[in-house]
């Protein structure tokens, strides 16, 4: 007697992006002028877009139009107000789901 196998997998993607900001590390400080992010974003299918954001005093906000399983973002990002900024890297993809990662940093 032979039967058919019913998959559990409905083939919807529930898994997020990873996110892995290397630069800047949490607590960090930086003098005004450059801030370097350096991060490594995977998904199990298709990432769609990245925004980064560093809030503060100042706001800055970067978006990016994602391809493929992996990214690789190395960027220096201006900030030239003095204060404590939060840095948010997201990661969003092809089916929707969110990822991300943050630090707090400081602007001498």
């Amino acid at each position: 007697m032979t039967g058919c196998k019913k998959s559990n997998n409905s083939g919807v993607d529930s898994q997020p992006p990873v996110v892995s900001l290397t630069s800047p590390m949490n607590l960090q400080s930086f003098p005004v002028g450059q801030i370097p992010i350096n991060a490594t974003i995977t998904d199990n299918d298709t990432l769609a877009s990245l925004h980064l954001n560093i809030e503060g005093p100042d706001f800055i906000h970067y978006a990016y139009a994602g391809s493929g399983k992996t990214q690789n973002l190395t960027e220096d990002i201006p900030v030239s107000i003095k204060g404590k900024y939060t840095v948010t890297l997201e990661a969003f993809d092809k089916a929707g789901n969110h990822g991300e990662a943050k630090v707090e940093i400081t602007v001498n």
